[in-house]
């Protein structure tokens, strides 16, 4: 299968916003992309439709309860993203619920390095440096869904 990259320029027409605006979230971890090269942001089609799902989240959180605190009311649109994807809006971060995900569908840090034939030591390397695939913090736990990882690792592609 063919992935489509795009650069951010792309991506903010696609997704009707600025560059600077894309640029600046996935930058401080708010949404999903790739490193390519030097540090070039890149973005797939699996990160553009997780975007447009958070922020369809982001819009949706405007539902106030009794006390006052704002709470995420995700949008269920099986066309953009999965729906175990929410947003904390307090922090930015992403919080991922595995129990909507077959198990087969995510995998640690000590799989990946299996398949690898590679030392952890070299993977946690990886992630200091922003060289290996991205990853989710689930508790005390890395996790790595499976599309990150076969994007990852198609960028590494030699021909």
């Amino acid at each position: 299968m063919q992935r489509e990259f795009y650069e951010p320029q792309q991506a903010a027409e696609l997704l009707h916003c600025s560059e600077a605006w894309l640029l600046t979230r996935a930058t401080v971890g708010e949404f999903p992309h790739l490193t390519w090269g030097k540090g070039e942001i890149v973005f797939t089609d699996e990160h553009l439709e997780e975007i447009t799902h958070l922020r369809e989240i982001r819009q949706d959180a405007a539902v106030t309860s009794d006390h006052g605190a704002t709470r995420t009311t995700p949008t269920q649109n099986p066309k953009t993203a999965p729906s175990n994807v929410a947003t904390s809006k307090a922090i930015g971060t992403t919080a991922i619920s595995t129990s909507e995900l077959p198990i087969a569908d995510w995998l640690s840090p000590k799989d990946i390095c299996a398949q690898l034939h590679i030392p952890e030591q070299t993977f946690y390397q990886w992630r200091v440096k922003n060289l290996g695939p991205r990853a989710y913090r689930i508790g005390r736990h890395l996790r790595i869904s499976r599309s990150d990882y076969e994007a990852w690792l198609s960028l590494r592609l030699e021909r």
